[in-house]
C-alpha cells in the first residue's frame, strides 16, 4: 500500500508555526476561560438556580468568543491564498500581524476575566465583613436587651412586694423614725439584691420621701415626668438615659406601687452606667485594630450617642447626628 504524501505541517515551516500558535492560543484561552469564569460565577452568583442559568450563558459566550478568535487567527491565511484580493506582500504582512491580533484579543479577554475575579472577590469579602459586623452588632444588642429585660423584671418584683407597700403606708401615716428605718432597710435590701446603684421613693407630689443624703429633695425634670407617667399607667418603666446637672449619664427604672391607696408612690431604682454604658461595648469577639462599639439612641430623625467615641469622647448626649447621614 502506498504511503500517503499528506502529512502534518512541520513546526519548522512558517505554516507549521502558524498552526502551533493558533493551537496554543486557543488552548491558553480555553484554560483561562474555564478557570476564571467558573470562579467569577461562584463569587457573583449565590442562587443555585441562577448559577445554572449563568453557566449556560457562559458556555454560549465561550463558543461565540472562540469562534471569533479562530476566525481572526485564520482569516489572513485564507486571504493570502486569493491573489486577486491581496498581493503577496500584503498577505505576508497580514500573516505576520495575525499573532499580534490574537495576543491582543487574548490579553483583553484575560484582563476582563481577571477584573471580574478581583471585583467578585472584593465584593465577597465586603459582604463577609458586613455580615460579620452585623453578627457582632446583633450579639451586643442582644446582650444589652437581656440586661434591660433583667432590670425590668427586677423592677416588677419591687412593684409587687407586699413588704414595701406595708412599710411605705406605715411610714406615711406615722412619720416616725422607726418606720423610716424600716423603709430604708427594705429599699437597701432591694438595691443589694437586684444590683441597682441606689433607690428612692417618690410621692405623688414628685418629692423623694427617702434618700440617704438628700431627704425630701426634689427630682430632676426628666425623672419627674417619668414618675407622673408611671403613676398614670401603673406599669414599671424606664427613664433615660439623661445627663444630670453635673454632666453625668443617668438611668433609672420606676416601680409604681400602692396605687389603690390614698398615698401612691414610685420606687426609683437608679443605675449609674459606667463610662462605656455597658461592658459589652468595650469588648470585641476577635482581634482588631480599629473596631469600636457605640450605642446610639434614636430621637426623631437624629441619633444621640450614649457611649463615648474614640474620635469624640465628649459627645455622649451632647451631639446629634442625622439618621440619614454618615456617622463619625
Amino acid at each position: 500500500m502506498r504511503r500517503s504524501d499528506k502529512r502534518l505541517p512541520s513546526f519548522r515551516t512558517e505554516r507549521g508555526r502558524e498552526a502551533l500558535s493558533v493551537v496554543l492560543l486557543y488552548a491558553c484561552f480555553s484554560a483561562l476561560w474555564i478557570l476564571l469564569s467558573d470562579k467569577a460565577v461562584d463569587w457573583l452568583v449565590e442562587d443555585p438556580s441562577q448559577r445554572m442559568l449563568v453557566s449556560t450563558i457562559k458556555g454560549w459566550l465561550f463558543v461565540a468568543v472562540t469562534s471569533i478568535l479562530l476566525y481572526v487567527l485564520l482569516f489572513p491565511r485564507n486571504d493570502a491564498e486569493e491573489p486577486s484580493w491581496n498581493s503577496s506582500s500584503d498577505a505576508d504582512k497580514d500573516r505576520r500581524n495575525t499573532p499580534w491580533l490574537a495576543i491582543v484579543l487574548l490579553g483583553l479577554t484575560v484582563s476582563g476575566l481577571a477584573w471580574l475575579s478581583i471585583a467578585g472577590k472584593f465584593d465577597a469579602e465586603k459582604q463577609a465583613a458586613g455580615a460579620q459586623l452585623r453578627a457582632v452588632a446583633d450579639a451586643k444588642a442582644q446582650q444589652l436587651w437581656d440586661w434591660h429585660q433583667e432590670r425590668m423584671g427586677n423592677t416588677l418584683l419591687v412593684q409587687n412586694s407586699p413588704d414595701l407597700r406595708e412599710h411605705w403606708l406605715r411610714w406615711h401615716n406615722a412619720r416616725t423614725a422607726e418606720h423610716m428605718l424600716e423603709l430604708q432597710q427594705q429599699l437597701c435590701l432591694f438595691v443589694s439584691t437586684v444590683h441597682f446603684s441606689r433607690a428612692a421613693v417618690v410621692d405623688l407630689d414628685g418629692h423623694e420621701a427617702w434618700y440617704p443624703t438628700r431627704p425630701n429633695s426634689s427630682i430632676p425634670p426628666e425623672l419627674r415626668k417619668g414618675v407622673q407617667e408611671a403613676l398614670e399607667s401603673g406599669l414599671p418603666s424606664r427613664v433615660g438615659p439623661w445627663l444630670d446637672a453635673d454632666g453625668v449619664l443617668r438611668l433609672a427604672f420606676l416601680a409604681p406601687f400602692a396605687l389603690d391607696t390614698a398615698h401612691p408612690a414610685v420606687v426609683v431604682l437608679h443605675v449609674d452606667p459606667p463610662p462605656h454604658f455597658h461592658p459589652a461595648l468595650q469588648t470585641w469577639p476577635m482581634p482588631h485594630r480599629s473596631a469600636e462599639s457605640i450605642l446610639y439612641q434614636q430621637i426623631g430623625e437624629e441619633l444621640v450617642p450614649l457611649s463615648p467615641m474614640r474620635k469624640l469622647p465628649d459627645a455622649v448626649m451632647r451631639q446629634r447626628f442625622p439618621l440619614s447621614g454618615d456617622l463619625p
